[in-house]
């Protein structure tokens, strides 16, 4: 089963530390599993189709946008996949991937988040993974884990599919796998990675200005490519301006969340004046209708 861990070509000469921690692994996998995977890749008509947050046909898909399939369907049989792929996805939520990630990370974490150990109320080595929306019981979960099969859809209209943010401050770590089909002919869509530059202001709860920060990093969109980052409030990224395309690009999320045993996060994003002005005006009227 390690042998479909996409972090099993660790080298610890990748993993860079500023402005955050991340590492870039390519060729992740062995040809031979990553060939299997990719001729059976889900059509994008399953995976839009079975996206159980946007429920639409495929007629009806919307162009540049998310679509995936969560670890949670196939646990629960909403939908079935190849065998290897239904392996793909266990091991990826299973607690000896945790691990592989903890060894690889855990000291970036304590340092970053010195009581997260305390409010996990255990070790780093002995965090317990569970299944997110799916088994995440705090009683037997401290992390909950997805690996999501995605796209994103067909391009019209030359454009981004998200600007610089940084991820909920649920998640611990954020992963891609990315799977470019040898057949896509199309530019963009490369991971760009920022750092700020000045102080730190998000709208619409995690997203940044692009005038708020440089993109010191780009991280190709290619095949059997892994790109794993801790989630902190300097972790931003975003996806470069896609082409006109009938390709979608593919990747495969994987990430983990720590919302079992920390509702509140890891971190809290820093509201711009205009939101905290909207906020006290919410308030206001609140209390007016009273």
């Amino acid at each position: 089963m390690k042998k479909l861990s996409v972090l099993q070509n660790f080298d610890s000469r990748k993993l860079i530390r500023q402005p955050f921690p991340y590492l870039v692994l390519q060729n992740a996998l062995p040809d031979y599993l990553y060939k299997e995977l990719s001729d059976t890749y889900p059509s994008d008509k399953f995976i839009v189709e079975n996206d159980a947050r946007k429920k639409t046909s495929f007629e009806n898909a919307r162009a540049n946008t998310r679509y995936q399939i969560s670890a949670k369907q196939v646990f629960d049989k909403t939908v079935q996949l190849t065998p290897l792929w239904e392996d793909f996805i266990a091991f990826h939520t299973s607690n000896i991937f945790l691990d592989q990630f903890m060894e690889i990370f855990g000291n970036d974490i304590q340092k970053i988040f010195p009581d997260f150990e305390k409010k996990m109320k255990r070790p780093i080595g002995q965090i317990r993974s569970g299944i997110r929306h799916f088994k995440d019981n705090p009683k037997e979960c401290d992390i909950a884990l997805d690996c999501q099969i995605g796209i994103n859809s067909h391009v019209i209209e030359s454009g981004r599919v998200t600007g610089p943010h940084c991820d909920s401050p649920e998640e611990l770590y954020a992963g891609l796998f990315y799977m470019r089909p040898s057949h896509d002919e199309s530019t963009g869509g490369d991971l760009a990675l920022y750092e700020w530059e000045n102080k730190r202001l998000f709208y619409d709860k995690s997203k940044v200005k692009d005038n708020l920060v440089r993109e010191f990093s780009r991280v190709p969109y290619s095949e059997n490519c892994f790109v794993v980052l801790l989630n902190t409030e300097n972790s931003v990224h975003g996806v470069t301006p896609r082409s006109i395309t009938n390709n979608s690009r593919r990747l495969v999320n994987i990430i983990g969340e720590v919302y079992p045993r920390m509702p509140e996060g890891l971190f809290k994003t820093t509201k711009t004046n205009t939101q905290n002005v909207m906020s006290w005006l919410k308030r206001k009227k609140s209390i007016i209708k009273r």
